[in-house]
């Protein structure tokens, strides 16, 4: 079960699970510690994206290709960007609309906290070679060694940010 920001507590993870859904990838829109939670309530295998851009906005139509044909411009381009209070947010027009972060999510050292069964690397925008770099990087991480593949990634990217792993939301539900 995948609905980008739809799957972050386990009582909704819990219910597809006794509906037969076994698998399920968690949102990137809440907190380590959530995540850690899930984790210990459910029996449904985990997956979560632990690097790469991240989709913030989906749209079924195609905003962009429906805007140029408004204003009868011509642009082909596969990817394009918006930029928005000083960050450019690239955008993807295709079977819909995608626009993805600014920055690329550093979930490293999370991935030795957070024990899931699976975990997802988007490469989406990253040089094939970086990207084998940063593969190996995952696959070799353990806490001895964590600090010094830390920085090995800063040396790859200088974007890398940590979403909201430890930002708390606002926003509580009554």
């Amino acid at each position: 079960w995948s609905q980008e920001h739809m799957t972050n507590n386990y009582y909704t993870i819990n219910f597809w699970y006794n509906q037969n859904v076994k698998y399920t990838w968690v949102s990137n829109d809440i907190t380590l510690r959530e995540m850690q939670e899930i984790k210990k309530n459910t029996k449904a295998k985990l997956m979560v994206t632990l690097f790469g851009y991240l989709p913030i906005f989906t749209s079924k139509r195609n905003l962009v290709k429906n805007y140029l044909k408004t204003f009868d411009l011509q642009d082909e381009s596969q990817i394009n960007y918006m930029e928005k209070e000083g960050k450019i947010y690239p955008l993807v027009d295709q079977n819909g609309t995608v626009v993805y972060t600014d920055f690329i999510l550093d979930g490293l050292k999370e991935k030795l906290l957070l024990d899931y069964d699976y975990i997802v690397l988007n490469s989406f925008l990253i040089d094939d070679d970086k990207f084998s770099k940063v593969v190996d990087i995952f696959n070799n991480v353990n806490e001895k060694n964590k600090d010094i593949l830390n920085e090995q990634l800063n040396d790859l990217f200088d974007n890398l940010k940590k979403g909201f792993f430890y930002q708390e939301t606002v926003y509580k539900v009554k």
